[in-house]
């Protein structure tokens, strides 16, 4: 799989009962990817905010860099008025530990992967 694929499969994977929508921005750096996930439901409809945003880069092994994502995991979502919470309160369970599996399903071998939280003043 091309390296800008590894990313890519991360559109329209399905999370649970819903989709992930992948937005691309642009990146200063050739072999990184500024992104954000977005859910969709079954109607088309969309997260108001992104899930997750956060930076790709690709291996360079020529210069020993493994692939990684560092970005930030929202907590807190709004999709057609229904609050989604992605993380439930045994943080063991719930839409973010599946979503960390596919991110890190998108990483070359040894690469890494950093997550951040953000609740946007919720509670």
């Amino acid at each position: 799989m091309a390296k800008s694929d590894l990313l890519d499969q991360l559109n329209n994977r399905e999370i649970n009962s819903y989709r992930l929508r992948v937005r691309d921005f642009h990146s200063r750096f050739e072999n990184q990817r500024q992104f954000e996930l977005r859910l969709t439901a079954a109607d088309a409809s969309e997260t108001s905010t992104p899930i997750f945003r956060g930076t790709f880069s690709a291996a360079r092994p020529t210069i020993f860099i493994p692939g990684w994502i560092d970005g930030e995991l929202i907590e807190n979502a709004t999709l057609s008025a229904k609050k989604i919470v992605l993380w439930d309160e045994a943080y063991a369970r719930g839409l973010a530990i599946d979503l960390a599996k596919a991110l890190g399903e998108t990483i070359p071998p040894g690469g890494r992967m950093w997550l951040a939280y953000e609740q946007f003043g919720h509670e």
